[in-house]
């Protein structure tokens, strides 16, 4: 994987959905939202620089940067509910 390249990874939850963007392992982008369209219409402009993904933009991608996102939507969550609490 290029270091340029960047990965976006939409994933939803009970409670939400995220498109986390990543460059190589780093993640770049976080973007949250109470649906899946909310999470893409916040992406923006940023969706014409993802090279790869699972959601229809730039090639196919599967690997071990959606467990990465998944636990980042959990965790985050999880927090969102305890403060909510």
């Amino acid at each position: 994987m290029k270091r340029e390249t960047r990965i976006g990874i939409l994933l939803s939850n009970d409670k939400f959905s995220c498109i986390c963007v990543f460059r190589g392992h780093f993640l770049e982008h976080f973007v949250l939202g109470k649906d899946v369209q909310e999470a893409l219409s916040r992406l923006g402009r940023l969706k014409e620089e993802i090279n790869a993904s699972n959601f229809g933009v730039g090639v196919e991608y599967k690997g071990e940067l959606e467990e990465v996102c998944k636990m980042i939507l959990d965790k985050l969550t999880e927090k969102i509910n305890k403060a909510l609490t």
